[in-house]
């Protein structure tokens, strides 16, 4: 909790199945113990400052394309920029000064 409070954004991706597996299975998707519960525990903190930390899972690596890896990769980063640019924790870097 205390990286909540530093310029710092945490992406986890796992290889295998989660419960926060990129493939949805659907509402009845059942919630079952896995290797990763850890991550996905870091993912759903409550009490943090910023939320700091993303973490999904893929299956199959091979099956997934590199622009859906991208897209799960960049899903929570740019809310995270926005919240910790208005949160003081980074500054917009104007490239036209200096």
């Amino acid at each position: 909790m205390n990286s909540s409070f530093e310029p710092i954004f945490w992406q986890f991706m796992a290889i295998g199945k989660s419960n926060k597996d990129a493939k949805k299975l659907g509402f009845f998707q059942s919630i079952f113990q896995t290797d990763f519960s850890f991550l996905e525990q870091l993912d759903n903190l409550s009490g943090r400052y910023i939320n700091n930390a993303n973490f999904f899972s893929v299956e199959d690596p091979s099956a997934i394309s590199d622009e859906a890896l991208y897209d799960l990769l960049m899903e929570e980063y740019p809310s995270w920029v926005k919240e910790a640019t208005t949160k003081k924790l980074i500054v917009k870097y104007d490239a036209r000064i200096g």
